[in-house]
């Protein structure tokens, strides 16, 4: 008997992490998880709190207070024009996704994934019954006619990750702003996730698609657990234009009826208190980290992509090999834990997150991972394949 979850793919890190069973891994650069967590300060402050108040559910939209936290970081932080009761607190990030999704697209209807996507954003549209309009890569920047291409075709939504998870790339101003007409002319929904909103590198300027639109036919996701380190208490937010906030509710309320009471406490304590300059101040140590792994990289010859925004980078294959065949070989062989391309929809490349080793451990980490690339790379011709998207 088959259920609703028949035609969906399963979650690729945990498919892969039990396809290798007892493998010892040694260097775990999969998960997008943050090394550092939230600030001490913020931490105690909330142990002072009633802890009989924080045992109670919240309002489904969130606790007022940090409703109101999160409209003026919006204001100061991104330039959205945002108020109270524009703004959503969800149980994370992926789960804002999945709601936003739920309240502008029809069962049946047509969302536009830029490859190479987030995994979980094709799931979402897999499980609510969407259909997914791939965008082809490219070759490293947005693909707006291929993104024409959708909407013309129908799509009801586009989505745009920036930074980008896999890439790593960090969208212009110009190339945002050149997307958002393009939706805006169609009618189509914009669902811009910022989860890593506050780390680019190399000059780059991160850019909310909500700032240069006032926010209509924009809905803008962003992330508690990287910005600080916070990715167990379950904590994301959304801003959302007129219109849909009902279609939001009755999925919140259904689904999973407010994020845990405490994570917004310790939510609200840390954009009080904490923001921007808490995750601001831990772009040098990415930016420290990110280096490492590139110099290696490059010192061996391999390929890769990004290295201007979130925790990431993508690593071309040697030629013939899958995603999925060079991270088995690379965690039995050598310990070594990355993720495939194929589920981001980048065939023949493999995900490195350097995000969740400190500094001091990542050099070694670089190091292991440029030595198992080129012993791998040794076993096929062609090492140092110039880079091409797909």
């Amino acid at each position: 008997m088959m259920g609703l979850m028949e035609d969906v793919m399963p979650p690729p890190i945990v498919k892969l992490k039990r396809e290798l069973g007892g493998e010892r891994i040694e260097v775990d650069l999969s998960q997008g998880v943050p090394f550092f967590s939230p600030p001490k300060e913020a931490l105690e402050a909330l142990f002072k709190e009633d802890l009989h108040a924080l045992s109670r559910y919240t309002p489904d939209e969130g606790l007022p207070s940090l409703r109101e936290a999160v409209a003026e970081k919006l204001r100061s932080e991104n330039g959205i024009h945002a108020a109270e009761g524009e703004v959503m607190i969800t149980p994370g990030a992926n789960y804002a996704f999945f709601i936003a999704l739920s309240a502008t697209v029809r069962r049946g209807g047509r969302v536009a994934l830029l490859a190479p996507y987030y995994f979980n954003h094709l799931m979402a549209v897999q499980i609510l019954g969407g259909v997914p309009h791939i965008v082809p890569w490219g070759g490293g920047r947005l693909n707006l006619e291929g993104v024409e291409e959708a909407l013309d075709k129908g799509a009801e939504a586009v989505v745009l990750v920036n930074p980008s998870n896999p890439t790593g790339l960090t969208f212009t101003r110009q190339e945002v702003k050149a997307l958002l007409e393009l939706t805006e002319q169609r009618g189509a929904y914009l669902l811009s996730d910022e989860t890593y909103e506050h780390f680019t590198f190399s000059g780059r300027k991160h850019t909310s698609p909500a700032a240069l639109s006032g926010g209509n036919g924009v809905v803008s996701i962003f992330s508690m657990s990287k910005s600080f380190g916070m990715g167990g208490w379950r904590v994301g937010y959304l801003h959302y234009p007129q219109g849909i906030e009902g279609d939001l509710l009755k999925a919140q309320d259904t689904v999973g009826i407010c994020s845990p009471n405490p994570s917004q406490r310790l939510a609200e304590i840390l954009l009080r208190e904490h923001s921007p300059h808490y995750p601001r101040s831990m772009v040098p140590k990415l930016e420290r980290s990110l280096e490492g792994f590139t110099r290696a990289l490059d010192r061996v010859g391999v390929r890769w992509v990004g290295g201007e925004g979130a925790f990431y980078l993508l690593v071309k294959c040697p030629p013939g090999v899958t995603g999925w065949e060079a991270a088995k070989e690379l965690a039995r062989r050598w310990g070594v834990l990355t993720v495939p391309g194929e589920p981001f929809g980048a065939g023949g490349y493999l995900r490195v997150s350097f995000g969740n080793l400190p500094p001091e451990r990542s050099a070694a980490a670089a190091d292991r991972l440029g030595e198992a690339l080129e012993e791998l790379y040794g076993s096929f011709e062609g090492k140092g394949l110039k880079y091409t998207e797909g």
